[in-house]
């Protein structure tokens, strides 16, 4: 998030509207800036990421094992989250990740109606978080990074193009390969809200 005087702050975790109307609590002089993966090289990432993790480690997960696509065929996976629907912006932008609090994810901890209905109504959800990218000041994609920040950095009236402080570490490994069309084909199958 920036503020008018182009000085940035952060903001962590998903927007929280508990209705259609309600908006985000920040001030007037705030710009959004939000960035996407594409679904597709974010479901193969997440996959070859989560295998460096020490939860998959410690628990001996059956997909430490596998190639991505042995992992897409398995019928007895209980691991999803590469493809699960939504992580790729849909749920983000929404806001209708589970409030639980085992979720990685940060929320509000709050339940509504509003939430509950838009997990249920799959259109609803992408028709709502359509609305919020629409009105965030700026949107790049992770995975065309150098154009992304030109356009950050003329949206924002910016002397340079920004840098992230923080470069993905599988930028050039297997994690960050668009998958073939027969593997593409797997995964949009799993994740519809994602790709509407």
């Amino acid at each position: 998030i920036f503020n008018g005087t182009n000085q940035q702050r952060h903001h962590h975790g998903t927007m929280n509207h508990d209705t259609d109307t309600e908006g985000f609590d920040i001030s007037n002089n705030a710009d959004v800036i939000t960035f996407l993966r594409h679904p597709l090289s974010r479901a193969v990432s997440q996959f070859h990421f989560s295998k460096r993790l020490p939860w998959a480690r410690r628990h001996n997960a059956t997909f430490l094992h596998q190639t991505f696509e042995e992992y897409l065929d398995d019928p007895n996976k209980t691991w999803t989250q590469p493809i699960a629907d939504g992580e790729s912006g849909a749920d983000f932008l929404a806001g209708i990740f589970p409030t639980d609090k085992d979720s990685w994810v940060e929320t509000d901890q709050r339940e509504s109606d509003f939430k509950i209905h838009l997990r249920r109504n799959k259109t609803a959800a992408c028709l709502f978080a359509a609305r919020r990218l629409e009105n965030t000041t700026w949107f790049g994609i992770m995975e065309d990074m150098e154009r992304s920040m030109k356009l950050l950095q003329v949206t924002l009236g910016l002397k340079e193009s920004p840098v992230l402080p923080k470069e993905n570490s599988q930028e050039k490994g297997v994690g960050n390969r668009q998958p073939s069309m027969e593997v593409g084909k797997k995964i949009e199958k799993y994740i519809p809200k994602d790709l509407w």
